[in-house]
């Protein structure tokens, strides 16, 4: 079973990497909010009003994780025989919450499951499964104590806000980027070489792209094949 994971990094870029975290239990729901700013502009004599686009909101990832210490999901190990729920919840934290002293921010995240489809999922071509943000709140209730009051079961909600650095934003809005991967259909009249020049801008690489998609012969593609045009070194 694929679990969602978390990973942190120290630079807007998603570089240098600051840990990770791998969910104890997956959410069992997960909400994907995204939203469009539109502008009203007058229409002249007829009273009405002209929508115009404006822009693509921050997306929103939330969902709910669950932590149980009482042995009925799993044999509890470790620092939570002690200190319940905490201890698992602190490892948490430490990943999506804690101050990085040198950006004097928290960290970038990336959240990964294989049901998200991220920002590249609004351009043509570019099909990601994971979410780049920062963390927006936290919300923890705990539901169960032992007699000493340590926590043993919890639920926290928490909310991402999508993060995408300038650069890597160009480079979606340029739907034939070559340094993005492209998943293109195959219709009428398509020619290999040709379709490599529309990415790459050169023609040579399509004994590349043949091979990496498999083809047996790329001069006879059939119509409706995907091809995936990955990134390449020039």
């Amino acid at each position: 079973m694929a679990k969602l994971k978390i990973e942190a990094f120290l630079k807007p870029d998603f570089s240098g990497s600051a840990g990770s975290y791998e969910v104890y239990i997956n959410p069992d729901k997960l909400s994907h909010k995204r939203s469009i700013t539109h502008t009203e502009s007058g229409a002249g004599n007829s009273g009405g009003s002209v929508s115009q686009h404006a822009s693509y909101d921050s997306e929103e990832l939330s969902f709910d994780l669950s932590f149980d210490a009482t042995g009925a999901i799993a044999p509890v190990e470790g620092d939570m025989k002690t200190y319940g729920v905490n201890a698992e919840i602190q490892k948490l934290l430490a990943v999506i919450y804690k101050y990085e002293g040198q950006a004097h921010e928290p960290y970038y995240l990336k959240v990964s499951w294989p049901s998200i489809i991220g920002w590249g999922g609004r351009f043509e071509g570019v099909k990601d499964t994971f979410f780049k943000g920062k963390l927006s709140s936290i919300d923890t209730q705990y539901t169960l104590f032992n007699p000493d009051g340590v926590p043993l079961r919890a639920v926290m909600s928490v909310v991402f806000k999508s993060f995408i650095d300038q650069q890597t934003l160009e480079k979606l809005k340029n739907n034939n980027s070559p340094d993005l991967s492209h998943l293109k259909t195959i219709r009428s009249g398509d020619k290999l070489p040709v379709m490599c020049d529309e990415v790459y801008n050169t023609m040579d690489f399509y004994i590349q792209i043949a091979q990496a998609n498999k083809l047996i012969n790329f001069r006879r593609i059939p119509i409706g094949t995907r091809l995936l045009f990955p990134p390449l070194e020039k």
